[in-house]
């Protein structure tokens, strides 16, 4: 694990999705390059950036 963790304050706005209630809203971190989705019920998820692409097998 990581000592440190980003704080994610420096992100722009990917786009926007329905729901069935609401808006779901993605951004990315431009410091770390994580994905956050912002969901219609305000719950805030974290997608980690890749941080190496797999080899071919």
């Amino acid at each position: 694990m990581a000592s440190e963790q980003c704080e994610h304050g420096d992100v722009e706005l990917l786009g926007t999705e329905k729901g069935e209630r609401g808006v779901n809203k993605y951004f990315r971190c431009r410091k770390c390059g994580a994905v956050l989705v912002l969901s219609e019920e305000g719950v805030l998820y974290e997608v980690p950036a890749a941080r190496e692409q797999l080899g071919s097998r």
